[in-house]
């Protein structure tokens, strides 16, 4: 039992296939459908993480993850989406962004106090471990749903 990504974590920090996932559905289809991912996405991750020992209060993800599909979605057609250097940046700054605002809700809401260099190093470093599977999966997501530069809507 514990978080998606669990089994590939070096020393706390996990890649978060489910960040990419919704970056690149998001940025390809628009704010509007990257909300709706992005709220499905963080309610799910929610409802993994419901146990009295959970220091995170339930809907933080939903909240985090919402926010991130529309920021993500209003980006659209403003790059071309398979740049390696485009979805590592995207992917960092984003991942970072979202772990921000789920840690900085938890303390205020449920008065969790965690070390904050410790806190930082691993939001640093599971932005980056994050960034370094985003481009294999953005590549992967692009052969099953392909994304045609020339008028930026996804194909299906």
């Amino acid at each position: 039992a514990g978080r998606p990504g669990e089994a590939l974590a070096v020393r706390g920090a996990r890649p978060e296939a489910a960040v990419v996932a919704l970056l690149y559905f998001a940025y390809c289809r628009g704010p509007q459908r990257g909300q709706l991912l992005g709220f499905i996405i963080g309610l799910a991750i929610d409802l993994m993480q419901v146990h009295p020992e959970n220091q995170f209060p339930f809907g933080v993800y939903a909240f985090a993850y919402t926010i991130l599909g529309l920021l993500s979605g209003m980006l659209r057609g403003r790059f071309y989406v398979m740049n390696p250097l485009f979805i590592v940046l995207f992917t960092v700054v984003s991942s970072c962004a979202t772990q921000l605002v789920t840690l900085l809700l938890t303390v205020i809401v449920a008065s969790h106090r965690e070390d904050p260099r410790a806190a930082l190093l691993l939001v640093g470093g599971t932005a980056l471990y994050t960034a370094l599977v985003a481009v294999p999966i953005f590549y992967l997501l692009n052969r099953f749903f392909a994304y045609d530069r020339e008028d930026r809507e996804m194909i299906f």
